[in-house]
């Protein structure tokens, strides 16, 4: 099992960086992705084609090269993973999660409130919570008092974020109001 994981990560990382290199030889794939900027500064390097940039225009840090938005949404789709936060619990774990209110759990939101009654944001402030995944978040979020909403690209586990955890979850760009 555990080499059957570790030939997994390899063939991962490797298809990660023959996708980048292909990626790297294409000019428009170092573009800022929020305002479009060809000028960027360099902040680190990894995996010698990709690196980490800052947008001399609108400051943005982003990785280059970029992807496009449709094979960023496709990778959130199918391969995204990471464990205890994209993992959907099943119905009787789910369970007591919410009866236990995530207490004693990785997912605990406790901490994220307490800095945001810290530093003043009052509990019926709206929120969005980027990349909810299944909404565990926003639900304790909401449950503080807060006017919260999810933002989650995965189908999946926006779907069930709206139908096991009852919450708002926008699922795409074109959902964010303006």
């Amino acid at each position: 099992m555990l080499v059957r994981g570790v030939v997994t990560l390899i063939a991962e990382r490797l298809k990660y960086f023959a996708s980048s290199a292909i990626k790297a030889l294409d000019s428009n794939r170092v573009f800022c992705p929020s305002c479009g900027c060809r000028d960027s500064h360099l902040v680190e390097k990894k995996y010698v084609v990709t690196s980490l940039r800052r947008c001399c225009s609108c400051g943005l840090m982003y990785r280059s090269p970029t992807d496009s938005e449709a094979e960023s949404f496709a990778y959130y789709q199918e391969e995204y993973e990471s464990g205890m936060t994209t993992d959907v619990p099943v119905d009787a774990e789910l369970s007591k999660l919410l009866d236990s209110d995530f207490k004693g759990t990785p997912k605990n939101f406790d901490r994220y409130i307490q800095v945001l009654n810290a530093i003043g944001i009052p509990a019926s402030a709206k929120l969005l919570d980027f990349g909810c995944s299944w909404g565990y978040g926003t639900w304790q979020l909401q449950q503080a008092g807060y006017n919260a909403i999810g933002f989650e690209l995965s189908g999946s586990r926006a779907g069930f974020a709206r139908e096991k955890m009852g919450i708002d979850v926008l699922n795409g760009i074109d959902d964010v109001p303006d």
